[in-house]
């Protein structure tokens, strides 16, 4: 295989490949580039609850997005309340089978929904989630960068004027370290689809949940 060349795979192939390598399906170069670890008590049970709840946020991101905007929101009404609480029994049954414990299913689901909620209402978040011409949710993409085999999943990719926008969602606490970190991150799925967009200007960011903050980043490592 050439040294930069980039392979697109369905997302199952894409997700079996991930597991027999090992990678958590952010980028990974040689093993040697994992998803940046915080101090956030890794192995504990809250720990395992944010993550669960981080990984539901994603998934109703992505459901929203491929259901179009419009079904979950209106200009004159806002949130689309029914619609949301249509998400509840696949996020209920997401945590569940992801193994959160039964007593902290509704308590998780309800901050799960509020979260959504006031996602919805932020006109930055809409301005994510507005449909495009070419947009992608949780994009799989794999190619080779400087010898190294590198793997990620792109929250939210698309197109708008002449940039293509690279966004990665977070539902917890920003934080200058993780930051840094996640800026890394970006800059490496920059490269990744600038290789498929050559001269297409490359623009990131991070869209932070909790306070509704969408922070752009620089699309190289500095």
């Amino acid at each position: 295989m050439p040294q930069r060349a980039l392979a697109f795979l369905s997302p199952l192939l894409f997700s079996a490949l991930l597991a027999a390598c090992g990678s958590g399906g952010r980028p990974a170069a040689g093993g040697d580039a994992p998803e940046p670890r915080l101090d956030r008590g890794a192995g504990t049970a809250e720990a395992i609850r944010r993550r669960l709840y981080g990984d539901m946020y994603h998934a109703a991101m992505e459901r929203i997005a491929e259901q179009g905007l419009a079904q979950y929101w209106q200009e004159n009404g806002g949130v689309r309340q029914a619609a949301l609480a249509a998400l509840q029994p696949a996020l209920r049954g997401g945590l569940r089978r992801m193994g959160l414990p039964e007593p902290e299913v509704a308590s998780t689901l309800a901050a799960l929904q509020a979260l959504l909620a006031a996602t919805l209402d932020d006109a930055q978040a809409r301005w994510i989630l507005a449909p495009r011409d070419w947009a992608r949710n949780e994009y799989p993409l794999a190619g080779y960068l400087d010898g190294q085999w590198v793997s990620a999943i792109i929250d939210r990719a698309f197109i708008e004027a002449d940039a293509l926008w690279i966004i990665d969602y977070k539902s917890g606490e920003r934080s200058a370290a993780a930051v840094a970190e996640y800026q890394r991150q970006l800059a490496t799925y920059a490269r990744l689809l600038a290789e498929l967009h050559p001269g297409r200007r490359m623009r990131c960011a991070l869209y932070w949940a909790r306070n509704q903050t969408l922070e752009e980043l620089p699309s190289e490592v500095e």
